[in-house]
């Protein structure tokens, strides 16, 4: 994209590749470009920079905007296996980074150069990058906003290893986590009955009546430790890296 503002919806990029050491976005690029994407999936890209999505020049000439995305196992070698942001700042709502890779760089999900995205729901697990920020990486003055933002079991060589440098002022209500594996599936850290509330609120109503888990005759607070026992400990965000 140069330039332009197309609308996509329901589309899937896979197994594109952007080869050599200007190769920039495997999947797509967009240069002073306002592209729309909703519902859209980049699996297993690959490019220089930007293995799923490259953006460049953005504000005031253009602004990617992107919602229930997901980015999947997308590689880069110099930085943004999801996705690379240069002097570029894309809306992201509700979108997915998920096992994104940098083979010799930084931010195996995102990287942001001289850019201030604005990200909202949005979820990366399992990314990973050789130098800084498996989950994301900030750098030359990038100031990202985060709201509402998971980060768990990011991995890095060096630095922070769900986000490195720093997030905006705005930016509220973020989890980060070394590890996915826990039973605090509404992300309040804390392990109890609100977490069974979370579970069966996605889950829906049951044609099962039975309310005994663990058999014993009775439907108790028994029944709810039973499940919880499963679970596993949670972990301490303000810890995490």
């Amino acid at each position: 994209n140069y330039s332009s503002s197309p609308t996509l919806t329901d589309c899937t990029f896979t197994s594109n590749a952007a080869n050599g050491l200007n190769g920039e976005g495997g999947g797509m690029y967009s240069d002073a470009s306002s592209p729309t994407l909703t519902d859209c999936t980049f699996d297993g890209n690959l490019a220089y920079s930007g293995g799923g999505m490259y953006n460049l020049n953005g504000s005031p000439n253009g602004s990617p905007t992107l919602a229930n995305c997901t980015f999947t196992s997308n590689s880069a070698d110099n930085g943004g296996g999801g996705m690379s942001n240069a002097s570029s700042s894309p809306t992201l709502t509700n979108c997915t980074f998920t096992s994104n890779s940098v083979g010799s760089g930084s931010g195996g999900g995102i990287s942001n150069a001289s850019s201030s995205p604005t990200l909202t729901d949005c979820t990366f697990t399992h990314n990973s990058a050789s130098r800084d920020g498996g989950g994301m990486d900030n750098q030359e003055g990038s100031s990202p906003t985060l709201a509402n933002c998971n980060f768990c079991g990011n991995t890095s060589g060096t630095g922070n290893r769900n986000v490195d440098g720093s997030i905006g002022g705005k930016s509220s209500n973020n989890r980060l986590l070394l590890n996915c594996n826990t039973g605090d599936v509404n992300f309040d850290l804390q392990i109890d009955s609100g977490d069974l509330g979370y579970l069966l609120a996605l889950w829906g109503a049951s044609s099962v009546l039975n309310a005994d888990i663990n058999q014993d005759g009775e439907v108790n607070g028994a029944d709810l430790a039973y499940i919880l026992s499963y679970f596993g400990g949670t972990t301490d965000a303000t810890t995490a890296d």
